[in-house]
């Protein structure tokens, strides 16, 4: 499978506090067409590696899916994931991936759009 469309922006909604949620807004270009509606999976991910937060489902809550992208669109998706009390005070990443929701329903084992980190 080709590229489909990419993370091009995103930003924080709000500041990043133990116990409260990440708030961020992902902006989505498509780079080419598909039939399939995909899941974006959104992932809050400690220093260590592990998931400590997680967020599957259509990007804008299923009103715009993938599958009526078009090159020429923007796609603005938000997202709020929760921080966990015990989440150590160092670098996390977010991390957001597609998931193909007609063949491979959630599928975990797919490749990375984007690994950001960010400073808590």
């Amino acid at each position: 499978m080709g590229e489909l469309f990419r993370l091009r922006d995103y930003r924080m909604i709000e500041p990043l506090m133990r116990g409260g949620q990440l708030r961020a807004r992902l902006l989505w270009e498509p780079i080419g067409s598909t039939p399939d509606n995909w899941i974006i999976a959104t992932y809050l991910i400690d220093a260590s590696g592990q998931i400590r937060a997680q967020d599957d489902r259509q990007p804008c809550d299923g009103s715009y899916s993938t599958s009526r992208w078009q090159t020429t669109d923007l796609i603005s998706d938000d997202r709020t994931l929760a921080i966990p009390e015990d989440l150590p005070s160092v670098s996390i990443n977010l991390l957001s991936r597609s998931i193909d929701s007609a063949t491979t329903p959630g599928c975990l084992s797919v490749v990375p759009l984007v690994r950001q980190p960010e400073i808590f």
